[in-house]
């Protein structure tokens, strides 16, 4: 905690505005009702004597007027090819029908990704979103499509062909931020990591007209 603190501390002044990861792995980085925990370092320990490492950055962030974002990987597929990864999350090993792969090599990382298609997967993930809003009450949430950036399954067309999905998950979440924004009396932003092409954009399935 006290390295939490030196780093709020140290962060420059020039800052506008932060932003924050909760599940940079698949488990979270944060005491979740919804998820396992992340088992690396020192976390563990400091949930279980009653700690939130993630809460107490963002608290001593907005203590120093920076404006704080989450950022949340709408994807996350780090070591996917190793079973022994002892942050691979629940709903990803149990349920590997979740995943964008169609017979594909499963030792590639992308081939792996939830599809978005799915309705549980909209579902879990929405959940987790909305769970960090409430618990954390942000500036704002950053969907990051970019890491990693396959979300439907199947090839460019079929993926075209899937955009409303991610419409769906982009305008729900909007929704629960504005929704939080009325509660609050304040903003809460909802800002996206897409690809820096309209065709970047179109082969991952983000509707920029639409959106």
């Amino acid at each position: 905690l006290e390295m939490v603190r030196r780093h709020a501390a140290e962060c420059p002044s020039a800052v506008t505005t932060y932003m924050l990861c909760p599940n940079g792995i698949q488990k979270m980085l944060y005491p979740s009702a919804r998820e396992e925990l992340a088992t690396r370092g020192a976390l563990p320990k400091l949930v279980a004597a009653g700690k939130d490492p993630f809460g107490e950055l963002l608290a001593a962030l907005r203590e120093r007027r920076f404006e704080t974002f989450i950022t949340w990987r709408m994807n996350e597929v780090h070591n996917v090819d190793r079973p022994d990864e002892p942050d691979l999350s629940r709903t990803w090993r149990e349920h590997p029908e979740y995943r964008v792969a169609r017979g594909e090599n499963p030792g590639d990382w992308m081939s792996q990704c939830l599809d978005y298609s799915l309705e549980p997967v909209r579902e879990y993930s929405l959940g987790l979103i909305l769970e960090c809003l409430e618990k954390y009450l942000p500036d704002g949430i950053e969907l990051d499509w970019m890491r990693f950036p396959r979300h439907l399954a199947g090839g460019a067309e079929e993926v075209w062909g899937g955009r409303h999905h991610l419409t769906d998950v982009l305008a729900r979440a909007k929704a629960d931020a504005d929704a939080l924004a009325r509660r609050l009396r304040r903003p809460v932003r909802v800002a996206v990591r897409v690809p820096s092409s309209a065709e970047g954009c179109r082969a991952m399935g983000a509707d920029l007209a639409e959106w």
